[in-house]
C-alpha cells in the first residue's frame, strides 16, 4: 500500500554559500550607505551652512527616491517576478502542457519552493500512476471473472433449453422460440412448417429390452432428425418421451411432407437392427401456418398433433388388416 509518510522528499541541505553570499550583499549595501552618508557628512562640512541646507534639501529626497526604488527592483526580480513565474508553471504543469523539469527555470528566492514544488509534483505523478495501474489491473481481474462468470451462466443456458439425451432443443426452447419464428415468417411473408412426431411402438420396446436400449434407440432418432436438417434456420426439439418437434421456418407443407417422409424411412432402417416386436417406427402430423385461419404457435401445435394422431390411427388400422 502507499504510505505518503515514505515517499516525503529529504530535508533541503543547508545552503551555506547562499547565506554567505546574503551577508556579503547586506554588508556591501550597509558599508555602500555609511561611506555615502561620511562622503555627505564630509563635503557639507566644508561649505556655508545655507549652502549645506540646500544640498540636504537636494540630497535626502534624491537619496531616499534611490533607495525606494532600488527595494522595488529589487522585490521585484527577487520575488515578485519569481512568483508569478512559479504560479504560471503550477497551473501550465497541472494541465499537463508544460514538463515538471520547467520548475528549474524558476529563480530569485523562489528557488527552494519551485523544487519542493517539482518534488510534490513527481510524487503525486507517481502516486496517480500507481493508482492508474492498480485500476487497470483490477478492471482486468473484473473483467476476466465476468467473463468467466458469463461462460458459465451460457453453459447453463444450454442446459436449460438443451435435452440431454438427444442434444436437440427443448419443451422450454420451443414454447419460447416458436411463437418468435413465427412472428418473423409472417413479417417476412414466409410460410412456416412443423413436424409433430411420435416414436410408435416405444413401450414394447423398452419392455423387451429394456430403458436402456430405449434411450439408445432415442439418441439415435435425435442424430437422425439432427442430420436430417439441411437449412441453418430449421431446428429439432425433443418435447419429451418419445415425442419430437421439427420447425422449418420458409418452408410450405410440401418439402415438409418430403422431410417427414425421408425421416420416417430413415427410422426404419435403423429399427430393423432391434431385435424387437413390433419395430418402433415414426408417426408424423405435418402442418403449416398458410393452412391456418390463425396462425399462431397453440393453433399450429394443436393442428399438427391431430394430424398426427390421425396418422397413428391409420397406422393402428394397417396392422389390424394385416
Amino acid at each position: 500500500m502507499f504510505d505518503p509518510a515514505q515517499h516525503q522528499p529529504p530535508p533541503p541541505p543547508r545552503n551555506w554559500r547562499g547565506f554567505i553570499r546574503r551577508v556579503v550583499i547586506n554588508t556591501s549595501i550597509v558599508g555602500a550607505a555609511v561611506a555615502v552618508w561620511r562622503f555627505t557628512g564630509a563635503i557639507l562640512a566644508r561649505n556655508d551652512p545655507a549652502d549645506n541646507a540646500r544640498a540636504l534639501n537636494l540630497i535626502l529626497p534624491l537619496g531616499m527616491t534611490a533607495l525606494l526604488l532600488g527595494g522595488f527592483a529589487w522585490q521585484e526580480f527577487r520575488w515578485y517576478r519569481p512568483r508569478r513565474k512559479l504560479l504560471h508553471l503550477m497551473t501550465e504543469i497541472s494541465a499537463a502542457r508544460m514538463p515538471i523539469e520547467s520548475l528549474n527555470e524558476v529563480g530569485g528566492g523562489c528557488t527552494r519552493i519551485a523544487q519542493a514544488v517539482a518534488a510534490a509534483f513527481r510524487q503525486s505523478r507517481a502516486l496517480h500512476q500507481k493508482l492508474a495501474q492498480q485500476e487497470r489491473d483490477t478492471a482486468v481481474k473484473v473483467q476476466n471473472r465476468t467473463d468467466a462468470l458469463e461462460r458459465v451462466i451460457g453453459g447453463l443456458r444450454q442446459q436449460a433449453i438443451r435435452d440431454g439425451l438427444t442434444g436437440l432443443l427443448n419443451r422450454r426452447a420451443l414454447d419460447d422460440l416458436l411463437p418468435r419464428l413465427i412472428d418473423h415468417a409472417r413479417a417476412r411473408t414466409e410460410d412456416l412448417s412443423l413436424l409433430m412426431i411420435d416414436v410408435d411402438h416405444f413401450k414394447q420396446l423398452n419392455d423387451q429390452l429394456g430403458h436402456a436400449a430405449g434411450d439408445e434407440a432415442l439418441k439415435n432418432i435425435g442424430q437422425i432428425i439432427r442430420s436430417s436438417l439441411s437449412r441453418a434456420a430449421d431446428v429439432g426439439f425433443r418435447c419429451g418421451g418419445d415425442e419430437f418437434v421439427v420447425v422449418l421456418p420458409g418452408c410450405g407443407p410440401a418439402p415438409a411432407r418430403k422431410l417427414a417422409e425421408q425421416l420416417t424411412n430413415l427410422v426404419g432402417q435403423m429399427a430393423r437392427t432391434l431385435k424387437s416386436k413390433p419395430r418402433p417406427g415414426l408417426s408424423v402430423g405435418v402442418c403449416s401456418i398458410s393452412e391456418l385461419p390463425s396462425p399462431i404457435a397453440t393453433a399450429l401445435l394443436r393442428e399438427a398433433d391431430r394430424r398426427l394422431y390421425e396418422i397413428k390411427q391409420a397406422h393402428h388400422s394397417q396392422r389390424k388388416v394385416a
